[in-house]
């Protein structure tokens, strides 16, 4: 959606496997679009694994090597917004997402590493981090397990964002219906 108005951007990374992650993800697209200008990413079809030979370009001046990882990072680049739209998988990221993760945000996109050796946050701009997860685990089970996917989104990802960057959290069950679903996104939106 560009309309040439000077909006903020927002990217929306969505593994949409399930339905309640495809209504999580046109809801988000909708609340978000007010006064964003909302780019999603879809990971159905973007590989997960880095390959050989972007493996061995990580630490050189062109990390970034697929097309499609590229974009990506293009978008990423530009957001004030980056949020995450994924079913949680053994209590942690599913695989899509962790391999986005992985490949795009590499040395010059998600941090930079200074002269002293010291890392820096490389996506400062992005002002709030959002995480729609389809979980039906208890409150008591995710306790126990750890909630791994939480600590990476609202702790991992801001060590490259900066500590400023508010997160919002919203968890919904594979068996939600379209209302429940737009009304949890809409809930967490009036804080946005």
């Amino acid at each position: 959606m560009d309309d040439g108005n000077p909006r903020a951007t927002a990217v929306i990374v969505a593994d949409r496997r399930g339905r309640a992650a495809s209504l999580a993800t046109a809801v988000l697209v909708e609340r978000l679009s007010a006064r964003h200008r909302v780019t999603v990413v879809d990971l159905a079809g973007f590989g997960i694994a880095m390959t050989g030979p972007e493996r061995r370009a990580y630490e050189s001046d062109e990390p970034i090597l697929d097309a499609g990882v590229r974009s990506s990072a293009e978008a990423v680049a530009r957001a004030a917004v980056l949020a995450f739209v994924t079913p949680l998988q053994s209590s942690g990221l599913s695989a899509p997402v962790k391999g986005w993760l992985d490949r795009v945000l590499v040395p010059g996109v998600g941090f930079e590493i200074g002269d002293d050796g010291r890392m820096r946050p490389g996506l400062g701009h992005v002002q709030r981090l959002i995480s729609v997860t389809v979980d039906d685990r208890s409150r008591l089970r995710r306790l126990r397990e750890g909630d791994s996917a939480r600590r990476v989104i609202s702790r991992a990802l801001r060590l490259v964002c900066g500590w400023s960057t508010r997160t919002s959290w919203i968890r919904i069950g594979s068996g939600a219906s379209a209302a429940e679903i737009s009304d949890a996104v809409t809930g967490a939106a009036r804080r946005w």
